[in-house]
């Protein structure tokens, strides 16, 4: 993409400012429910969950605002958790869902969902840090900028720990991108034609390609995520991209 004008930049700008005012409005309502439970007696007897749809892009990626796309600012999504049971001030790093949610408050209120769940409760966590959980989640959506009325593309991808794949269906065909997270945090070198990388992205696509139609139980990942085969002993001086590479 290109460049970003000084009209998209202070775009982006103004974009973020005026979120960030936003908030305090959402402050003084988290501030007033919390008080109203407090008053009734029933806080203590209350989960309280809060979260958002989607992240969003304020520049990165060249792209003053949207919130569509593949990459780690679209995707990730605050979660904060409070009540009872719920140890204070604790981070957990395990890969949520927006599917988790659901399951969770289910749970919580020991009801009985009418169909198969794709998500779990996240309860097993609140007291324990290293509880066993998934290790690969899918998460899907469009190629589409905003402003320009095209739809590029559909994607499906799956996010470890360490590594994102996905795949991208447009109108020229399948697109792929592979990225190594802990080495290009910001998805700047997509790997997929990088041959370090082949059984990585071979077992990832293989995932993917259950993901896309699994349901319940079949959906939820367990399986250590793909290793370099043998590990580079080079780091990020391999990140060359190998045009010879395509799978």
């Amino acid at each position: 993409r290109p460049l970003l004008t000084t009209g998209a930049i202070n775009l982006a700008t103004s974009e973020f400012r005026t979120e960030r005012e936003r908030l305090l409005v959402v402050d003084d309502l988290v501030e007033t429910v919390i008080d109203a439970l407090e008053t009734s007696g029933q806080l203590a007897n209350t989960v309280v969950i809060f979260t958002s749809d989607n992240g969003f892009f304020h520049g990165e990626h060249r792209l003053p605002t949207n919130k569509r796309l593949v990459y780690e600012e679209s995707i990730r999504v605050p979660l904060l958790i409070r009540g009872p049971g719920i140890p204070e001030g604790e981070v957990r790093n395990q890969l949520i869902g927006n599917i988790d949610l659901p399951a969770t408050i289910l749970g919580l209120a020991q009801a009985t969902p009418g169909r198969a769940l794709a998500g779990r409760s996240l309860a097993p966590l609140f007291s324990n840090s290293i509880a066993p959980w998934r290790t690969t989640l899918l998460f899907q959506g469009l190629d589409k900028f905003p402003g320009d009325s095209t739809l590029y593309g559909r994607y499906q991808a799956v996010r470890t720990e360490n590594y994102k794949y996905a795949e991208h269906l447009t109108n020229q065909g399948l697109e792929k991108e592979l990225y190594h997270l802990p080495l290009d945090s910001h998805e700047l070198g997509s790997q997929h034609n990088n041959a370090i990388y082949r059984s990585v992205m071979t077992d990832l696509k293989l995932t993917l390609g259950h993901l896309k139609t699994c349901t319940g139980d079949n959906c939820w990942i367990t399986t250590p995520e793909p290793s370099l085969n043998p590990p580079s002993p080079c780091g990020a001086n391999c990140l060359e991209s190998d045009p010879s590479f395509e799978d």
